[in-house]
């Protein structure tokens, strides 16, 4: 799990798997070949406001590496979020990483 700070409105960010291992289920990388995935966030307080973007298999898809490039439809909202990936596999079977908690994103204040 990973703990990321961002400024409000900044677009050169890129997130990637957190820890830097690629999404396996009990050891095996998963093969992201003509997967679905989005990366979730939530406020983790009121409103608790849940953004669902589309994010992508990064570089070869058979290595587990996921990808999101901030952009439009990236909240701008100060707070602290929790942050999952959920990947939908091509046999329609969904995966959430990590799968023992959240990473944590958190968006700060822009002095602009």
């Amino acid at each position: 799990m990973s703990n990321v700070k961002i400024k409000s409105g900044d677009t050169a960010i890129e997130f990637t798997n957190p820890t830097g291992e690629p999404l396996a289920i009990d050891g095996v990388t998963l093969d992201l070949t003509g997967a679905t995935i989005l990366f979730l966030l939530k406020l983790t307080e009121p409103p608790y406001t849940a953004y669902s973007l589309t994010a992508a298999a990064d570089g070869t898809p058979t290595a587990g590496n996921v990808v999101y490039q901030v952009g439009t439809g990236f909240p701008t909202i100060q707070g602290q979020y929790k942050q999952n990936w959920e990947v939908t596999l091509a046999d329609g079977k969904i995966a959430t990483f990590p799968n023992g908690g959240y990473n944590l994103v958190q968006i700060l204040d822009d002095l602009n």
